[in-house]
C-alpha cells in the first residue's frame, strides 16, 4: 500500500511488508526451527551452521531486531560441543543487549547459559553465584519455565559439591516449577533427578514414590497423544529418565 502525503484518511495505517520481507522472516524462522530440532537431538555440529545463517539473515534485516532465540540455540550447541570461550562471547553480547533493553526474561535465560558455561569450565562456585542471580530475577517475575531450568542446574551443581540437602531442595523446586510451566513432558526427568538424590541419601521409599509419580506423568502424557508418532516421541524422551 502506497501512502501519500496530505491524505488524513490514511493516518496511522502501517504499510504491509513486501514479499521479500515476508520471505526473509519465514526463512529466518525456518532456519531457527531447524537448528533447534538438531540441537534438541544433540546433533550440535549440524545445528551450528543453521544458527549462523539465521543470525546473518537477521543482521541484513534490521526489522527482525536482536534475535535472542537464534542465539540461545547457538549457545546450546556451543556448550554441547564444549566450546566454552565461543559460548561466553555469544552470551556476553546477548546479555548486554537484554539488560540494555530491560528484557529480564531473556536476561535470566542467558544467565542460566552463562552458569552452564562456568560449570563446563569446572568453576562450580561461579556457576552457583550466576545461577542464584537467575533464580532471583525469574522469581521476581514469576517465570516458571526459567525457574525450573535454574533450579535444575542448581540441584546438579549442589550435588557435585556434595551438598545433598540443598541439591534435593532445588531438585524438588525444579520439578514443581516444571509442572507449573506446563511442560509436563519434562516432569518425569525432573522427578527422576529427585529420585536419584533420594537414593544417594538412602531414602529408598521416597525414591520409589518419585519413580511412581514419574511413571504416572508418562502414562498421562501418552494418553493425551493422538498419533503413534507423538506417543513414540514421549516414550523415547521419558525413557531417558531411567537410563
Amino acid at each position: 500500500m502506497v501512502l501519500e502525503k496530505g491524505q488524513p484518511a490514511f493516518a496511522g495505517i502501517t504499510p504491509r511488508p513486501n514479499s521479500l520481507e515476508i520471505a526473509g522472516h519465514a526463512t529466518f524462522r525456518f532456519l531457527t526451527m531447524l537448528a533447534t530440532g538438531l540441537s534438541e537431538s544433540q546433533v550440535f555440529e549440524q545445528a551450528l551452521p543453521y544458527t549462523e545463517k539465521a543470525l546473518a539473515l537477521s543482521k541484513s534485516s534490521p526489522d527482525l531486531g536482536f534475535e535472542f532465540a537464534a542465539r540461545n540455540v547457538r549457545l546450546e550447541a556451543l556448550i554441547g560441543l564444549r566450546r566454552h570461550d565461543d559460548a561466553m562471547e555469544v552470551a556476553t553480547e546477548a546479555l548486554a543487549k537484554a539488560r540494555e533493553s530491560g528484557r529480564q526474561a531473556h536476561e535470566a535465560t542467558l544467565l542460566v547459559f552463562v552458569a552452564r558455561i562456568w560449570r563446563g569450565r569446572r568453576d562450580r562456585a561461579q556457576a552457583i553465584t550466576v545461577t542464584e542471580t537467575a533464580v532471583n530475577i525469574a522469581s521476581a517475575k514469576g517465570l516458571s519455565r526459567i525457574l525450573a531450568e535454574a533450579h535444575g542446574l542448581m540441584a546438579a551443581l549442589n550435588r557435585e559439591m556434595g551438598w545433598l540437602d540443598e541439591a534435593e531442595e532445588h531438585a524438588q523446586l525444579a520439578a514443581s516449577r516444571t509442572q507449573e510451566s506446563g511442560e509436563l513432558w519434562k516432569v518425569p526427568q525432573r522427578l527422576a533427578a529427585v529420585a536419584e538424590l533420594h537414593v544417594a541419601r538412602r531414602k529408598f521409599i521416597e525414591a520409589d514414590h518419585d519413580y511412581d509419580r514419574a511413571e504416572a506423568f508418562v502414562d498421562a502424557s501418552i494418553g493425551r497423544m493422538t498419533t503413534a508418532f507423538e506417543k513414540a516421541a514421549v516414550i523415547r524422551v521419558s525413557s531417558e529418565s531411567y537410563t
